[in-house]
């Protein structure tokens, strides 16, 4: 399989253009079977490509999707949901992707609380309303890639991801990702698109 992928390059057998023989940046690329992407990129030195992120900075999501828009009955089953599913106390918890902190006071219960989430301007809603929040100290913000977490392994013992995992281009390589920096015997809560859900079925 031969491909040309931006920021990585391994040159075909027998290229001779490079008197050194390594691969340079943009050359065209030719991938032995099984052999990944992944794999040649730390083989050769290259960097491996981050897959695209869908990014909400600037976008008006809160009051585009949410306030005032009919979805108190989405709002009311996640909560319901978050309630029964996580523990009842815990260390730390992060909500991975959590915009602009919609579903952050569920966590009141644990002594650290991270809202993570690509899009500067969703954390800056998020922090606008987690100040009016008892013991806000708790809170920390932080802005990152999903597919390059900033965040120590086995850091989190709880966490959730919700109405995020549709947007990304690579999943598996998102959740990997989340495994890393969850203790062993962490709770992780995964939300996903469902158009199957109770209210279209009675409609």
């Amino acid at each position: 399989t031969r491909l040309r992928t931006d920021g990585v390059g391994l040159p075909d057998a027998g290229d001779t253009s490079s008197a050194s023989g390594r691969a340079r940046q943009g050359d065209r690329v030719t991938l032995a079977p099984r052999q990944s992407l992944s794999f040649v990129c730390k083989e050769f030195g290259l960097k491996t490509p981050t897959p695209e992120v869908c990014d909400y900075t600037g976008s008006t999501y809160r009051v585009d999707f949410w306030e005032g828009k009919g979805r108190e009955y989405e709002d009311a089953v996640e909560r319901i949901a978050l309630r029964s599913l996580l523990p009842a106390e815990g260390r730390r918890y992060i909500d991975f992707g959590a915009g602009f902190g919609r579903l952050i006071n569920e966590a009141s219960r644990y002594e650290e609380v991270v809202v993570m989430d690509y899009s500067a301007t969703m954390l800056q809603d998020a922090q606008k309303y987690l100040a009016s929040q008892p013991n806000s100290q708790r809170f920390i913000s932080v802005a990152a890639d999903l597919y390059r977490l900033p965040l120590a392994a086995n850091t989190f013992d709880v966490g959730m991801m919700c109405r995020v995992i549709h947007h990304l281009a690579d999943a598996p390589a998102a959740l990997k990702q989340i495994h890393a920096c969850m203790t062993p015997s962490a709770t992780f809560v995964l939300e996903f698109a469902n158009k199957r859900n109770l209210k279209a079925i009675l409609r």
